[in-house]
């Protein structure tokens, strides 16, 4: 918490108190790549598909994992999992408070 107090000539003063939860105070970073993959199993997956039918897919394009080897549900599943994780954890909360006084 900081509290921020600005005095003029007039005796007037304007505080602010800014106060900042968060879970993290760091970005998740992904290359293109990954967040291509990530984009395109989020877009199957919110069509309605399963994770098993999301593998499917995926090697039925030709997308193959980082590991060079074809998709199965359980990967899907995992991918999903530490994406929703990570964007759970990037939750901010802000709060902003300021008042006038005259003296």
């Amino acid at each position: 918490m900081y509290l921020l107090d600005l005095r003029k000539r007039a005796r007037r003063f304007i505080r602010v108190q800014v106060v900042v939860t968060t879970n993290t105070l760091c970005e998740i970073w992904m290359d293109e790549d990954h967040r291509s993959l990530i984009d395109r199993i989020k877009v199957l997956a919110n069509s309605g598909l399963t994770n098993a039918q999301v593998a499917l897919e995926l090697t039925r394009q030709g997308v193959k994992s980082r590991t060079g080897r074809d998709f199965y549900a359980e990967l899907v599943g995992a991918l999903m999992s530490k994406y929703k994780r990570s964007e759970a954890s990037k939750f901010v909360d802000v709060l902003v408070n300021i008042s006038w006084q005259n003296t």
